[in-house]
C-alpha cells in the first residue's frame, strides 16, 4: 500500500474537517446497495440502485 498522505497529531490544529468518499458504480440494475453495506460493515451517507430517484445536494434527479 502507498501512502498517498501523512497525518500526524502534530498537525491537529490544521486539519479541522476530513472528509472521505467511497464511491461503488455498477451499470447493472442488480446490484444491491443493501447487500454491499452488510458485505463491506459500513454506513454510507446515501445508496440507490440504478434508476432510482435520489436528492443531491442541490436538486432531486428522478
Amino acid at each position: 500500500m502507498k501512502v498517498l498522505q501523512s497525518f500526524s497529531f502534530n498537525e491537529e490544529h490544521a486539519a479541522k474537517r476530513v472528509s472521505v468518499s467511497y464511491v461503488i458504480t455498477c451499470d447493472d440494475h442488480r446490484m444491491d446497495p443493501e447487500l454491499v453495506t452488510k458485505a463491506l460493515n459500513i454506513q454510507p451517507t446515501s445508496a440507490w440502485k440504478k434508476g432510482e430517484g435520489y436528492i443531491g445536494k442541490t436538486v432531486a434527479f428522478p
